[in-house]
């Protein structure tokens, strides 16, 4: 059995730099760890250390033994628990509050702002008081996508209501879905709104398990606001653009905010608050 591979993780000028032998490791890890490092969270951060052997990979994490026959199964190992040792930091962490309640169903929320002005958080906490929610079905479309929020995959499950610990979120960032939806004429949303802004689809009611067919992006927006979008089985060319999708948008706008903004404000502001 080969030596361990320690994973050093330090926090500097708020990012994460890692230093380490297996690149794999520090592609994945690395990929979940840098949208979250917000302010100080070197006690949420694991110890990582990892072997290679005849027969797979063997994983220590804080402790926690485990064997995995695949590396890209050890790979989702590794995110589900880091995931929820942020999840735990940044519960008492988020510098926005509880209280909210969207008015409706089937609707999309952009936030749009610059960097750092607390779109990612916004997304999150917008996520966590039950407002909304996405699937992880853009995780296997874009590659791209820089801000994955892992929990142990579920199987077989109907997406309704709140999303619960135990299933996925992603909240695609600007590069992901400028690809898909931004029409060639550009006639809503300039390129400068879209570098610095996030999507989140709203809860829905119905949709078939995304687990047992692999869905394209349209399908998965169809399926998730069917009474808004009616093209499902479109092919990439016909899937919706971002001027549709801002047509059933309601903006919350970071531009001239801060991170630590009282978010119930920016939905007063909306109408959007209970």
């Amino acid at each position: 059995m080969n030596a361990p591979h320690r994973l050093q993780l330090q926090l500097r000028e708020s990012r994460v730099e890692f230093t380490a032998e297996r690149l794999e490791l520090l592609t994945v890890v690395g990929h979940i760890y840098k949208p979250f490092v917000v302010g100080d969270f070197e006690h949420a951060l694991p110890d990582l250390n990892t072997v290679r052997d005849g027969v797979g990979w063997h994983f220590s994490i804080n402790g926690r033994e485990m064997n995995c026959s695949r590396f890209d199964f050890a790979l989702r190992e590794i995110e589900d628990i880091i995931a929820r040792c942020l999840l735990r930091a940044r519960k008492d962490c988020l510098p926005l509050h509880a209280g909210a309640v969207l008015s409706a169903t089937n609707q999309i929320v952009l936030v749009i702002g610059p960097s750092g002005s607390g779109k990612t958080t916004t997304s999150l906490e917008l996520v966590r008081r039950g407002m909304s929610y996405l699937t992880d079905e853009f995780a296997a479309i874009d590659k791209a996508t820089t801000c994955i929020f892992p929990f142990p995959r579920s199987a077989t499950r109907k997406f309704a209501g709140p999303i619960p610990e135990g299933e996925n979120l992603v909240i695609p960032q600007e590069q992901d879905y400028r690809s898909h939806y931004l029409p060639r004429n550009r006639t809503s949303l300039s390129p400068q709104d879209l570098s610095h802004c996030s999507l989140i689809f709203s809860r829905h009611d119905q949709t078939a398990d995304p687990c047992v067919t692999p869905l394209s992006s349209a399908q998965v927006c169809a399926r998730m606001m069917p009474s808004v979008f009616g093209f499902e089985g479109r092919e990439q060319d016909h899937w919706p653009t971002i001027s549709q999708l801002a047509t059933h948008a309601t903006a919350i706008d970071f531009r001239f905010r801060d991170a630590s903004t009282d978010l119930n404000l920016a939905l007063r502001e909306l109408g959007l608050a209970a």
